[in-house]
């Protein structure tokens, strides 16, 4: 069995069970160094991209079952919340700023001044995602 991501939180629980079912594992990592599990049937295939495909492919030789965790590198929202900015405002009021801006817009193609408002609602929304990102230091 190939389990690609497997130093995430669900891979490693993935790698784990496996492992106490008696399954043969391949760990498919980028960083070899954070995989806590040790196991004699477990081996370790370090791909750094996945676009890699030599790499991805050689990973796969021998598999009869593949799963994956992959997921982002850390939390997505860490450097806005560590700029100081509300992670809540992801929601609203810049979330909802594109929301009504989009749907705006589209009744804007009936009523040529609900959709001045949108466009309005969405420069507002723009200043609002780009003060976020300054902030967040990630421009």
């Amino acid at each position: 069995m190939t389990i690609f991501g497997a130093t995430g939180q669900t891979g490693r629980l993935l790698v784990e069970q496996a492992l106490a079912r008696g399954d043969r594992v391949t760990a498919v990592v980028r960083d070899p160094r954070r995989l806590e599990v040790r196991h004699p049937e477990l081996s370790v295939d370090v791909v750094h991209e996945l676009a890699d495909l030599a790499a991805t492919n050689r990973a796969l030789r021998n598999a009869d079952a593949v799963l994956s965790a992959i997921g982002p590198r850390g939390r997505r929202d860490a450097p806005v919340a560590a700029a100081g900015v509300p992670v809540s405002w992801l929601r609203f009021p810049i979330g909802t700023l594109k929301l009504l801006g989009a749907l705006g817009l589209v009744a804007g193609l009936w009523v040529p001044g609900i959709g001045v408002a949108a466009a309005a609602g969405l420069v507002v929304f723009f200043v609002c995602a780009m003060y976020t990102h300054v902030r967040a230091g990630d421009l």
